[in-house]
């Protein structure tokens, strides 16, 4: 899952040694009546349409005008087919999204995620060193500003939040990095960094041959 889908995060472990065991959830009720408007809009869209096309299949007249135009009846088809899935698709993935909830452990030297939910458990586990750094991470809510502090992976599926609240301060981000041992990088890297099978980290002292500079901090090289 995405992290933007967890609002709320327990404890708060900023100041806390390792390791660090955490409970992420969802909201309940803005899914629901998300669901619920999704599953409206479809209802209003696709009830019409089913029982015209039966009223078209079963009547005489109906059947063999799309004998006699395969290539309409083909057209009229796909278009069902696809508002069909374009309707369904969003709808199944906000039902996942519902009662899940993320189970984070860190300790010294592994990361192990745990997502529960109506479609069941799903554990995975990364090295420390595999996260390229601590981001301080600032979403847009309705309910106003949130601030997060994200462990950055190559892969954007890997991206994990240790922290979350309505203001994080620059010291806080300062004892996060020194108790996981992280180096601090920009935000943007939670969107644009690709999903490579790996990355390495190098002082910026030493820089690579080929490779490019997390403001000063490090040197990622593929």
């Amino acid at each position: 899952m995405r992290l933007a889908h967890f609002d709320d995060l327990t404890p708060s472990l900023i100041d806390a040694p390792l390791p660090w065991r955490q409970s992420q959830t969802c909201s309940m009720l803005p899914r629901v009546l998300a669901l619920a408007g999704l599953a409206t809009v479809a209802l209003l869209l696709l009830v019409p349409l089913a029982v015209i096309a039966r009223h078209v299949a079963t009547a005489p007249a109906g059947l063999a005008a799309l004998t006699d135009h395969p290539g309409a009846t083909f057209q009229i088809a796909l278009g069902l087919a696809v508002s069909s899935a374009l309707l369904g698709f969003p709808f199944y993935r906000m039902a996942q999204r519902i009662g899940v909830t993320r189970r984070v452990t860190i300790e010294a030297g592994s990361v192990t995620v745990t997502d529960q939910g109506l479609s069941g458990d799903r554990t995975w586990s990364e090295p420390l060193s595999s996260y390229i750094g601590i981001a301080h991470h600032v979403r847009t809510t309705q309910a106003g500003p949130r601030h997060e502090l994200v462990l950055v992976h190559p892969d954007a599926r890997r991206h994990v939040t240790v922290a979350m609240a309505g203001r994080i301060s620059k010291a806080e981000l300062e004892r996060a990095a020194a108790t996981l041992a992280m180096v601090e990088v920009p935000a943007h890297l939670l969107y644009r960094l690709p999903r490579l099978p790996s990355l390495a980290i190098r002082p910026a002292a030493t820089p690579a041959r080929t490779g490019r500079s997390v403001e000063g901090l490090a040197t990622v090289e593929v």
